[in-house]
């Protein structure tokens, strides 16, 4: 049995509010005992942007890798590891660096040509939505 690890994250003070981090967190750990693992820690990072990696969850996670607190980590999407695909790439190399299993929406990413360059579609588009949702507050104000 691998122990395992969650991260969740949303951006805004309204999700935060609504707490729309719960629904990910409950799907995180259904992905989690569906597959056997055991759940040991939960890294949540409620009202912070993905669009930067000084998120106090994240740091926490980042600082475990080093240790033995998880073997795998669990990540709803890739927008939820971050909102820019160069960072995402960061923080998988240093997951995979230090021998952790990624699994994202549900799927064990292992590291080849096909899982990249999806890693890198998902980046990609993560940043225009990102963008999107910054041009259309901008406009509503």
């Amino acid at each position: 049995m691998r122990k395992a690890a969650l991260y969740a994250r949303v951006s805004t003070h309204l999700q935060e509010k609504e707490r729309t981090i719960d629904s990910q967190v409950e799907e995180l750990k259904r992905q989690i005992a569906k597959s056997g693992d055991l759940l040991v820690k939960e890294y949540v990072d409620d009202g912070f942007s993905g669009a930067y990696l000084d998120r106090p969850a994240l740091e926490e996670m980042r600082a475990a890798l080093k240790t033995d607190t998880f073997d795998a980590i669990y990540f709803h999407a890739a927008d939820r590891i971050a909102r820019k695909s160069i960072h995402q790439d960061i923080i998988i190399n240093e997951l995979l660096r230090y021998k952790k299993r990624v699994i994202i929406s549900d799927k064990d990413y292992e590291k080849n040509p096909e899982n990249e360059f999806a890693l890198r579609v998902f980046g990609a588009v993560s940043e225009f939505e990102r963008a999107k949702i910054v041009e259309r507050t901008q406009r509503g104000r």
